[in-house]
């Protein structure tokens, strides 16, 4: 008769492998997890002498067990996000290791919950892209001594934020050049628009040339953009900047709808992507993130969280894409 694996362990007691090898070393595992991989054993058979017990199994066990990882994020409205997602999931499956999505809300009671679940299921650390606040997610995870790695907020030693001040700097350059002298802000959160726009007064500010900056937030959706967009239209405005290149959906919709010509009668400039920027007529300029080395340093960021080593410097993420959208 063929021995038990640890596979069929895990199976038949419905849970992963990697649990199945903690509670085999001895790591705390819920006590009704417990019961069922002891209740596995005992009906399949599988003999302790095969947990591999001596340096040589032991090793064995460790190929055995796939690291996993949970991200938090507070909804997938956002395309960054989901470039985010897709560039770290990419990065993880290159690296055979599992990865879980936790929509959170910025719910402080959910995050706690998935905290105390990530623990419980033995995630090996937790990606935070969005929570509802710094401090209080720190302390669940220091409770449940989960690594914690802050995708959007800068937390020393533990976060690998993009540089968004850099982002409006590189923006403001082509502005400053283009001498243009205001324009409207529209984005969906507000911390990474002030980073962007400080970015850009930096740029003028050294050149000592004002600049009339307004800033306006929307839901991220698109309905609620175009709205916003419409309102920014009763204004004078040189050129609107878009927080994210979806917006420039809802932009192409009220151009359309009102006769507007671009760039003839505003210019148009974007962050973050490039695939729609790329498409739209007339095509964006675009500040445009580099996802796959970004997710490449975020990874390398976590392996050195694991291993209590410094963070890695962060590589330029950011490339000028020049469209016909700026006068």
């Amino acid at each position: 008769m063929k021995k038990a694996t640890l596979n069929d362990v895990a199976q038949f007691a419905e849970v992963s492998k990697t649990t199945v090898s903690r509670y085999l070393k001895g790591e705390n595992v819920r006590p009704e997890i417990a019961e069922k991989i002891e209740k596995a054993i005992s009906e399949l058979g599988y003999t302790r002498k095969e947990q591999e017990v001596t340096d040589k199994n032991a090793e064995n066990i460790e190929k055995e067990a796939v690291k996993s990882f949970a991200i938090f994020v507070e909804n997938m409205n956002r395309g960054r996000t989901r470039r985010i997602l897709d560039a770290l999931e990419k990065e993880l499956y290159a690296r055979n290791f599992l990865f879980q999505i936790f929509i959170t809300k910025n719910d402080p009671k959910l995050e706690e919950t998935y905290v105390t679940y990530c623990k419980d299921t033995g995630i090996d650390a937790i990606f935070i892209e969005d929570c509802s606040s710094v401090s209080e997610i720190q302390a669940y995870a220091e409770q449940k001594n989960l690594p914690v790695l802050f995708l959007n907020e800068h937390v020393e030693g533990c976060s690998m934020e993009m540089n968004e001040v850099q982002a409006g700097e590189m923006m403001g350059k082509y502005l400053l050049e283009r001498e243009c002298l205001s324009l409207h802000y529209l984005g969906s959160e507000t911390k990474r628009g002030e980073n962007r726009l400080k970015g850009i007064k930096n740029i003028y500010q050294k050149a000592h040339q004002p600049i009339d900056i307004v800033s306006t937030l929307c839901d991220g959706s698109y309905s609620d953009a175009f709205e916003k967009i419409k309102d920014i239209f009763t204004k004078r405005v040189d050129l609107i900047l878009l927080g994210q290149e979806e917006y420039g959906i809802s932009l192409s919709r009220y151009a359309r709808e009102y006769h507007i010509t671009i760039p003839e009668n505003v210019s148009a400039a974007t962050f973050c992507g490039y695939d729609l920027a790329n498409v739209t007529s007339p095509r964006l300029t675009c500040v445009s993130v580099d996802y796959k080395v970004y997710a490449e340093d975020v990874m390398m960021a976590m392996e050195a969280l694991l291993e209590n080593k410094p963070m890695p410097e962060q590589r330029n993420i950011y490339t000028f894409k020049l469209g016909n959208s700026v006068r």
